[in-house]
């Protein structure tokens, strides 16, 4: 290669002449020949003290010492107590022993150290080695004049601090563990050996690397081959057509390195690279010359049994959950990964932001002692990761001030470092628009922070540079309100790139041994610890860590799915102007199970995916593809069923030509003889799945949706306990920042009380009876009401009409103790929210009370079945009602809302406030029904079948609740008396 024989001729010239800033590698190309490295994990002992000590000596072994495994954070084996934000100052030693393999004899050896929270000093058989200040850093030490040479035992002694000057660079919103928490490896290199290797490609085929050799002399030289990913050779300097590297398109060649002395072979190396090309056009960010939307999350790196230690599968795992998310931008917060996790996001296909690790520290910007800091740990993060296609762009630091120091950085960053990769600086939004886009030129991206949807679709359209929202919409608990609307500017906008999530998971730290009271096998009242089991879980600290699409061990909250839905790399939606629609009647009769189609039609549908079934049994279909580089064709299959009621009459799939940001029609055929029931309620629904076979996406849409009556057995008062006006809602964590002051926490009221006036209708109906209600609530003069606090947000008292925040209205029913599942036909199957409801899609829903998805506020429901295990309970029926379901202990709380509120972000009141001063009175009309299942016929066993014609399965069929957890936060389990007023 014409680049790397001038490059070497240089370095053979100017070998120990170059100086380098805090060479976290000490001159030295980590190996990848495995017949040259091996690993020194294992069990180490270790002693944990109080205090940073001065000494830099390691205390002798005693019985003070105990067993770790390395890597292993301290905090997951008892060795000290887990801290937030900033670690407590405490000194840990280590001892292990190891042995040089005979076959490395004449080889330098070498130690690596993928991560140390936070600073440590090395020994060897008690000489010392050297020094590391950066926790999340990898750095490298040449032991070989250490070595016991008439021994085979080597004694390694290490002394770890969590504090130094500069150590709360490292403390970066998150949990502040310590310990050797990454690989250590033992290597063997020649005296001359590769001390720096950088690929570079050209989208037309040429590969260009840059070598650096130490200790070279004449005849010293290096060649290389490069291999497809079949193995097959295909050059030396250059591939003909090569495949292009995306996250779409994740193809990896392998560059094979010798490097030979007099025709001897001194070292070879092996790595994986894709040919890509990163480039800024105006304030256009594009790949291999396309535009790319990055569709992202931040990520720390936490475990809730492990803490910072993240194996591979871990990695997986979460890889796997991003690719059905739709994700393909990760932002390392607030610090390099595991280098494994680079490997894996080349291979599998993620765009990743590589943050620099300087997060807090923001007084140390301004004093320039600090700038060599600065440039070890830009040195060290850069150094490792350059090669890998995925790192599309540096981040240096997260939030700081963009002092001197820091400006000059970027500029270090971009001229000796890596010039071929853009950098961005994250910033708060408020400090971002102060500049007005009058910001340093260094800076290649814009990065603001938690912008407001009016400022995405007006401050932000102005940049001249591309803008990437390192953080945006924050997931805290389970607020996530205006995502879908955010990401709709963000995905229309050329000039915003994209954005990432604040955040992928929770921020668990282990806990044992903590007691909790337990009734009934139930935990009540409000607790930010998760239970995995009475005896222990995961916790965050406050409100810090609670932030995740997942919970700790990865299970998805809502959010997550919701993000999925905003994400999806491909949708389906329908072609209205083509249908005709011709909806029927349906008349279910619950005490016999039979129909009658004798009502009047209606032209009752719902507000989403709503389509109805074509006379020519055509339905057209519009397929919309979100790819930045991929056709649909062979990449993604729409696999559809279409069903009535609940039976699965047909189905199919089909892989649509659709270019990238493209939309095409298709025409899916549905016979005559599928639809045996014209009156049933037919759906037509959708996964989409891509080519390695992630579901990334569910719809549903309702092709002929009739008007249900009903009959039952009375007024559905007989499975009722009590009967109140709901005035509020458990409050969130997102409500009780925002909202303090203002939140009622005894949110069900008597039917006669002050705050709110209900007026209710009543009259039979089929066998059931029909309410229609009117709440208004009391004028703004009304006088607060003492109750007692049974919340985390410390307050103590009903506000005054006034100031409350009223986020539900509508008429609550304690239902009898025995129904514990719900059935419905509506919107779920998770609970919906203004500002947070595109998860939902309308069907069949059925849940028991224990599930984790079960409480909340679920809109769009026409029917629902609360029942015990005998299929004997209580009917709801209406026009697309809001209800409410919630579990106390002594029972299911329904309510039917006539208001709903969103539950807003994190650092703004929500924009969906459902009821105001000055508003009107709300209202609703539902219809209920008492439903025993002793009163079906026993003699017509034809009239009971398995799947009844509502949808509803038999009561006992309802799956088991998904239960992971005894307790979880924003969806935690109060009694009764908690919520409800007794006298207002």
């Amino acid at each position: 290669m014409r680049r790397v024989v001038s490059t070497l001729c240089l370095i053979l010239l100017f070998t120990g002449a170059k100086a380098q800033v805090s060479d976290a590698f000490s001159g030295i190309l980590p190996v990848t020949d495995p017949q040259m490295k091996r690993s020194l994990n294992g069990e180490w002992q270790l002693k944990v003290v109080e205090g940073i000590a001065d000494e830099l000596a390691v205390p002798a072994l005693d019985d003070s010492w105990g067993r770790i495994p390395v890597p292993g954070c301290w905090e997951a084996y008892g060795f000290c107590k887990p801290s937030y934000d900033k670690a407590l100052p405490l000194t840990g030693y280590y001892r292990t022993t190891f042995s040089v393999p005979e076959a490395w004899k004449g080889q330098r050896v070498v130690i690596r150290f993928d991560g140390v929270l936070y600073g440590y000093d090395l020994w060897v058989n008690g000489k010392a080695v050297g020094s590391w200040r950066s926790g999340y850093n990898t750095a490298m030490f040449d032991v070989t004049d250490c070595l016991n040479k008439k021994s085979d035992r080597q004694e390694l002694a290490m002394r770890v601090v969590s504090q130094f000057r500069g150590s709360d660079f490292d403390y970066n919103d998150d949990w502040t563990p310590n310990g050797i928490f990454r690989d250590v490896t033992l290597m063997a290199v020649p005296r001359t050996h590769l001390s720096d290797l950088t690929i570079r490609t050209s989208l037309t085929g040429e590969v260009m690397v840059d070598t650096d050799i130490a200790n070279g002399v004449k005849g010293t030289e290096v060649k290389h081959e490069i291999y497809d990913a079949a193995g097959h050779l295909v050059g030396t300097n250059s591939v003909a057509h090569p495949h292009l590297w995306t996250a779409e398109t994740p193809y990896l060649y392998t560059l094979k390195t010798t490097l030979r002395q007099r025709g001897t072979t001194l070292q070879t190396f092996e790595h994986r690279f894709g040919f890509r090309e990163l480039t800024i056009e105006g304030n256009i960010l594009k790949l291999n010359g396309q535009p790319i939307k990055l569709r992202g999350v931040t990520s720390h790196s936490t475990d809730p049994v492990t803490v910072k230690v993240i194996d591979e599968a871990s990695i997986l795992r979460d890889m796997k959950l991003m690719k059905e998310a739709s994700v393909n931008y990760i932002r390392t917060s607030h610090y390099p990964r595991e280098p494994r996790f680079y490997e894996l996001a080349d291979s599998l296909g993620f765009y990743i932001i590589d943050e620099v690790p300087f997060g807090f520290g923001d007084k140390n910007l301004s004093d320039s002692t600090f700038y060599p800091v600065l440039q070890q740990r830009a040195q060290a993060t850069i150094r490792r990761d350059k090669n890998h296609p995925s790192v599309l762009i540096w981040s240096l630091g997260n939030e700081n001030p963009l002092t001197d120091i820091c400006i000059k950085l970027g500029d270090y960053v971009k001229r000796q470092l890596d010039p071929t990769r853009p950098i961005c600086y994250p910033q708060v939004g408020s400090y971002f628009r102060r500049f007005n886009y009058d910001f340093p030129k260094v800076a290649d991206i814009y990065a603001p922070h938690y912008p407001t949807t009016a400022q995405i679709a007006d401050f932000y359209q102005r940049a001249d540079r591309p803008v990437i929202f390192t953080e945006y919409c924050h997931t805290l608990g389970i607020s996530f309100e205006d995502h879908d609307r955010q990401w709709d500017i963000i995905e229309r906008t050329p000039c915003i790139a994209g954005g990432s999530v604040w955040e992928w998971v929770d921020q668990g730290m282990p806990f044992r041994g903590v007691k909790r009271e337990v009734t009934s096998d139930k935990f009540y009242g409000y607790e930010e610890r998760v239970f995995t089991s009475q005896d222990g879980g995961f916790e965050m600290y406050g409100n810090k860590g609670t932030d995740g699409l997942l919970y700790a061990d990865r299970t998805p909250l809502p959010n997550y799915y919701e993000l999925q839905h905003n994400y999806a790399r491909a949708f389906v939606s329908i072609d209205h102007s083509s249908l005709s629609i011709d909806h029927s009647s349906l008349n279910i009769d619950h005490s016999s199970l039979s129909i009658d189609h004798s009502a009047a039609p209606s032209n009752a549908l719902a507000n989403n995916g709503q389509c109805s079934m074509v006379n020519d049994q055509w339905i057209n279909l519009q397929c919309h593809n979100r790819f930045d580089f991929l056709n649909l064709k062979d990449n993604v299959s729409f696999h559809w069923a279409l069903t009535t009621n609940r039976d699965t009459v047909l189905r199919g799939a089909f892989s649509p030509d659709c270019e990238p940001h493209d939309s095409v029609g298709y025409q899916l055929h549905v016979p005559s003889a599928a639809i045996s029931q014209p009156h049933a309620l037919a759906l037509l629904h959708f996964d989409i799945v891509d080519a390695q076979g992630h579901t990334f996406l569910r719809q549903s849409f309702e092709l002929n949706k009739p008007q249900m009556t009903w009959t039952g057995h009375g007024s559905g008062d007989v499975m009722v306990c009590d009967t109140t006006v709901r005035i509020g809602r458990k409050p969130t964590m997102a409500e009780t920042l925002t909202q303090k002051g203002r939140l009622p926490q005894k949110y069900l009221l008597p039917l006669d009380n002050q705050q709110v006036k209900a007026d209710i209708q009543r009259r039979p109906i089929n066998g059931g009876e029909e309410l229609s209600f009117t709440l208004t609530p009391a004028v703004p003069d009304a006088s607060p009401v003492a109750v007692p606090d049974a919340s985390p947000s410390g307050i103590a008292s009903v506000p005054a009409a006034s100031s409350a925040f009223l986020s539900e209205l509508g008429l609550a029913f304690l239902l009898a103790p025995a129904i514990d599942r719900v059935q419905w036909i509506g919107y779920g199957p998770f609970a919906s929210y203004p500002g947070r409801h595109q998860a939902c899609r309308y069907g069949f829903w059925a849940k028991h009370k224990d599930d984790l998805y079960f409480e909340g506020n679920h809109s769009g429901i026409d029917a629902a079945f609360f029942s015990d295990e005998q299929g004997n309970g209580l009917l709801i029926t209406g026009d697309s009602l809001s209800l409410n379901f919630e579990q106390t202990d002594r029972g299911i709380v329904l309510t039917v809302n006539a208001a709903v509120s969103g539950q807003g972000p994190k650092f703004a009141k929500t924009h969906f406030p459902g009821w105001q001063n000055g508003d009107p009175p709300v209202s609703a009309t539902f219809q209920t029904y008492s439903i025993l299942s002793a009163a079906v016929p026993a003699a017509s066993p034809a009239a009971v079948p398995a799947v009844s014609p509502s949808g509803f399965i038999p009561a006992s069929q309802v799956p088991a609740p998904f239960r992971p957890f005894a307790t979880q936060y924003d969806t935690y389990l109060l009694r009764y008396t908690d919520i409800t007023a007794s006298d207002n």
